[in-house]
């Protein structure tokens, strides 16, 4: 079974970037299963994900199936897909999703952080997260984080993208 664990923070848009570097873009689409039913590997027990996503940025596309989240814990299973297959499930059904500019940036501790900062209805939101090994991992929070959101899923890339559901 695949886990995530991670930690999840907002940052003020008038925080200084410090985090500004290498960076993504990225297009996301949450989906019904129905549509990527052929996608997903026959040994993944489907009844654990409650969300489907697509995801595309300039390196590669993904199928990603997220399950319920307790804490900074989460199950999540993510397949690479072709950009074909990207395109024509973009292109084929109506989709709600958000796109953002992610940057990678290492902290002092070595983790390395995923900066997003999101664009149209969400322009000005900046969320930071770390992947972590345990959740009682210590890690070495940047002075520039604001208030931690993780387990708070109002906050969810998911939630995000239902404010743009046609």
């Amino acid at each position: 079974m695949g886990i995530e664990i991670e930690r999840r923070f907002l940052i003020s848009s008038s925080q200084k970037r410090v985090w500004d570097g290498d960076s993504l873009q990225i297009r996301q689409f949450y989906v019904d299963k129905e549509i990527v039913s052929h996608l997903i590997p026959t040994d993944i027990d489907v009844s654990m994900v409650h969300v489907w996503r697509i995801r595309s940025s300039q390196h590669a596309c993904f199928l990603t199936g997220k399950g319920r989240r307790t804490g900074a814990t989460g199950v999540e299973f993510e397949w690479e897909i072709s950009r074909e297959e990207f395109n024509r499930i973009d292109g084929s059904y109506t989709l709600f999703g958000i796109e953002k500019t992610r940057f990678l940036w290492r902290g002092v501790d070595g983790l390395l952080w995923e900066v997003d900062e999101f664009e149209g209805v969400h322009n000005g939101l900046i969320i930071a997260e770390v992947e972590l090994d345990t959740e009682d991992q210590l890690v070495q929070l940047p002075e520039w984080l604001g208030k931690e959101i993780t387990g708070d899923n109002s906050w969810s890339n998911w939630s995000l993208s239902q404010m743009t559901k046609p």
